[in-house]
């Protein structure tokens, strides 16, 4: 699941990527032109474009600190469905920034009522964000702060519904299929212990993967009797090759 981003996610990331950087741009001219110019009386300064720049500077590091933190929430929630936590996984630095955006995709493709609404409140509040930047006092940088922390909350109620719906997809039977083949000697030297659950499960298309690491793979039994669905740690060293066979769709 870690390096299974498609083509049309990454496509999606790159639209929302230029929307957001055209908004910026937008934002950032207008705010500082109105503003510095008091509504086009004047020509426009060096000053004008430094503050812009400044402006468009601060908004890349805002959007970097909600991105790292939303997608740290947004893994920790969904991982910890399957008994499993970042401390114990070996996930690389970026990986927090690129699952930020999927929750917020997702709620933007596939808004529900509260997702409508927190969209709504991120873009009022970033709105309030760059007019009250503009704003060269104690009370402009309060409301900045302020406005921070709201979006920051919002997103992060964004992340958890996301990956509770995204572990529950998992759970009940979605996601993707994933099989093994197991070396030959780990199989006779482990088979009383795996062949009823694991190698059985790998053979009948009961697991689904949840996450991929360098050395291990995880995997869950979504057919296990048991409504405690176990999640295997399964290291690279002990098969021959797995095979993943594509989404599986199930209704909610």
């Amino acid at each position: 699941m870690a390096s299974e981003i498609s083509t049309a996610t990454s496509s999606r990331l790159l639209h929302v990527f230029m929307v957001l950087f055209a908004f910026d741009i937008l934002i950032c001219g207008v705010s500082s032109t109105a503003s510095r110019m008091r509504i086009f009386k004047r020509s426009p300064k060096v000053s004008d474009f430094s503050e812009s720049v400044a402006l468009f500077r601060d908004l890349i590091i805002f959007f970097a600190i909600i991105s790292y933190f939303v997608g740290w929430v947004y893994l920790n929630e969904y991982l910890s469905h399957f008994g499993l936590y970042l401390a114990n996984l070996e996930i690389p630095f970026y990986y927090y920034f690129i699952f930020s955006y999927p929750p917020m995709i997702e709620a933007l493709a596939y808004p529900t009522w509260a997702d409508g609404f927190r969209v709504t409140v991120i873009l009022a509040s970033f709105a309030a964000c760059v007019a009250a930047y503009r704003i060269r006092l104690t009370i402009g940088y309060f409301a900045v702060a302020l406005c921070f922390f709201t979006i920051l909350f919002i997103s992060f109620q964004i992340a958890i519904d996301k990956s509770q719906l995204h572990a529950r997809h998992i759970l009940n039977g979605g996601g993707k299929v994933i099989g093994f083949v197991f070396d030959v000697d780990v199989a006779d030297n482990y088979r009383k212990w795996i062949e009823n659950d694991l190698i059985h499960a790998s053979t009948t298309g009961r697991l689904r993967l949840v996450w991929r690491t360098e050395g291990d793979v995880y995997a869950v039994d979504v057919g296990a009797p048991s409504s405690m669905k176990p999640t295997y740690r399964i290291p690279t060293s002990t098969f021959v090759f797995s095979r993943v066979i594509g989404n599986t769709s199930v209704a909610e």
